[in-house]
C-alpha cells in the first residue's frame, strides 16, 4: 500500500518594516507580529510586495502566541530581537489588528 504525503506549501513572509527587515538581516532572527494566522516551517522572506519583490533569504517560522494587548508585559521579553527600541515603538509600527507573534529565524 502507498501512502500519498502532500505536503503543505508555506507563503513567503514578507519584511517592509525597515526596523524587522534589518533585525533579521543582523542577527539572523526576529520576532514579528502578524495580523493573520501564517502556516509555520520553512519559506522564503521578502522585501516589497507580491508581484515586485526582493528575496532576502530562506527562513524559518513558528508561531509564538497570540496577544491580548500590544503592551510590556505582553511583548517585553521579546523586544531585544524586535528591532525596535521600545515596546511603544514596535506597537506604533504594526499593522493594524495585528495580534499574532512569529519568531522567523534565517536558515544557513
Amino acid at each position: 500500500m502507498r501512502l500519498l504525503v502532500l505536503q503543505q506549501k508555506v507563503a513567503p513572509i514578507f519584511f517592509n518594516v525597515p526596523a524587522a527587515r534589518d533585525q533579521l538581516a543582523k542577527e539572523g532572527e526576529v520576532y514579528t507580529l502578524r495580523r493573520r494566522r501564517k502556516t509555520v516551517g520553512e519559506t522564503m522572506a521578502r522585501e516589497g510586495d507580491l508581484f515586485r519583490f526582493k528575496e532576502l533569504g530562506r527562513v524559518s517560522i513558528e508561531e509564538v502566541k497570540e496577544i491580548s494587548s500590544c503592551d510590556e508585559g505582553e511583548l517585553g521579553e521579546y523586544l531585544g530581537k524586535s528591532g525596535f527600541r521600545s515596546v511603544e515603538s514596535w506597537c506604533a509600527a504594526r499593522a493594524a489588528g495585528a495580534s499574532v507573534l512569529y519568531r522567523v529565524v534565517r536558515k544557513k
